[in-house]
């Protein structure tokens, strides 16, 4: 049904109202895999050990970081066509994640895992250590914008705003926009104020709520 169709059962007034702050990072994560593949399978195992131990001792020198590391898989790799009539090889791996508390130092650590023999970094994500009061204080913002709302919509109506009766909490990263190849966030107000991170790799954090309103 169109969002503009008329309400078979009307109850009231719905409203939509939702929040959303920039914020800058303070922690990066960064996922990374050694690995190592030879035709004999203690050598592909030793030599991503060996990596595994060097990275880790170098790891333990940061004060700035944390990590875990998975334990060591070994597996046979695919062969190429060119190598058919070889036996396939074995791959040892293991998996990295470090948080880091220093952004200043994520470039130079990476350069320095580089040197280490880490060759496949698969992801790097910012987030902050207060996201959960972050998340608090959108969701308070998202209900005042929906009851701000819907007071004006009752007041220029003529009618009361009466008692609450239902509210929807609904996650703001399934509520896009499309213009033409680019999908982007709705909310009621996305404006640029002097609290809002313009750093690049700024958190983004959001909440979106539905409330419904009886009417006097």
């Amino acid at each position: 049904m169109a969002e503009y169709a008329i309400i078979e059962r009307p109850v009231g007034v719905s409203v939509f109202g939702s929040s959303l702050k920039r914020v800058p990072p303070d922690r990066a994560v960064l996922h990374f895999v050694v690995r190592h593949t030879d035709p004999d399978a203690k050598q592909a195992y030793a030599r991503t050990q060996a990596d595994m131990l060097t990275i880790a001792a170098h790891l333990n020198g940061e004060s700035s970081m944390t990590y875990g590391q998975s334990g060591i898989e070994l597996y046979l790799s695919e062969r190429s066509r060119r190598d058919e009539s070889s036996p396939a090889p074995y791959t040892a791996r293991v998996n990295f994640e470090v948080h880091m508390t220093d952004l200043t130092r994520l470039e130079s650590l990476m350069a320095d895992l580089v040197a280490l023999h880490v060759h496949h970094f698969t992801g790097t994500h910012f987030t902050t250590t207060g996201l959960r009061d972050i998340r608090q204080q959108v969701r308070r913002e998202a209900v005042w914008a929906a009851r701000e709302k819907a007071m004006l919509y009752a007041e220029e109506a003529g009618v009361l705003l009466g008692r609450l009766l239902h509210i929807q909490d609904l996650n703001p990263d399934q509520l896009r926009r499309h213009n033409g190849h680019i999908s982007e966030p709705i909310f009621d107000e996305l404006l640029v104020t002097p609290d809002t991170s313009l750093h690049p790799n700024s958190v983004t954090v959001g909440a979106a709520v539905t409330l419904v309103y009886a009417l006097n």
